[in-house]
């Protein structure tokens, strides 16, 4: 199970949001920590099965 402490927090929502929108643009436009966590939240209601530990 991943930290609490690396997933992204109502401080850096912002930021996240951002990101997600380049990933959906385009997923090599991101790092690919981010592209694991984002791949990880799509895989079905938001809750992924492997949470990528950062």
């Amino acid at each position: 199970m991943a930290d609490s402490k690396n997933l992204p927090s109502s401080q850096s929502l912002s930021f996240v949001e951002a990101l997600y929108q380049d990933y959906l643009k385009d997923p090599g436009s991101v790092s690919p920590d981010w592209r694991s966590y984002f791949q990880g939240i799509s895989d079905g209601n938001g809750n992924g099965t492997n949470p990528p530990a950062f």
